[in-house]
């Protein structure tokens, strides 16, 4: 009870600090080394936060960890960007998805598997392909990811707030208009994979998890 009152205490004084000042959070998160696949989509959509809490400024502080929670990494935000900035933007919109993969731990790979199996697996991406091929049938394509400019528009149509997320990334990730069809192609498919007639919010949100090395994000 002493502790539940002391939290209480602590949270009214932070509310009322918010109420007189700008509200500043600082987030730690592994931007570089093996877990960095994690960490970057998180501070992708970090910058999709609001700019302001009820009516005050709202400051984010992102740091990089380094996958060791223990100390920061010694590199300077600019020196990660201009290492990242050696693969070339265009050559990075012509890619579908890039993510991180951190190595697996001795424990990882002499345990037993826990995942989906694959059989499972295949037979979702089974379905997923018959549905593109009976989109494509009258066309030259014969999948989403050979989608024209024309068919984009027509089979990648997103509303509310699926439309909203795709813009609000556009504009604070800074994204290329060949990423902008890229995340709309992997939206596609991320709902065919599930069954679904039309993109959602979490198919856009997740096909933006997979533009983790995009200009725009480095910023």
């Amino acid at each position: 009870m002493k502790a539940f009152k002391t939290l209480a205490a602590v949270a009214a004084t932070l509310l009322a600090s918010a109420a007189q000042a700008d509200i500043t959070i600082g987030i730690s998160l592994p931007l570089t080394g093996p877990a960095s696949g994690l960490g970057i989509p998180m501070a992708n959509y970090i910058k999709l936060w609001p700019t302001e809490i009820a009516g005050e400024k709202l400051k984010v502080i992102v740091l990089d960890d380094a996958t060791d929670p223990t100390k920061e990494c010694s590199c300077t935000p600019l020196q990660i960007q201009r290492y990242l900035a050696r693969i070339s933007g265009p050559l990075l919109d012509r890619i579908d998805i890039h993510i991180d993969v951190p190595p697996l731990k001795h424990r990882e790979l002499t345990g037993e598997p826990s995942g989906e199996p694959s059989a499972a697996i295949r037979e979702r991406v089974r379905r997923a392909r018959h549905i593109q091929q009976e989109r494509f049938r009258r066309s030259k394509a014969y999948c989403n990811a050979h989608m024209s400019t024309r068919q984009i528009r027509k089979h990648c149509q997103v509303e509310g707030e699926a439309k909203n997320l795709l813009e609000m990334a556009m504009d604070r990730l800074g994204l290329s208009a060949r990423a902008y069809d890229r995340i709309l192609k992997v939206a596609r498919t991320i709902a065919d994979i599930e069954g679904a007639e039309h993109i959602q919010s979490e198919h856009i949100a997740e096909a933006i998890q997979y533009r983790s090395l995009d200009r725009g994000a480095r910023r």
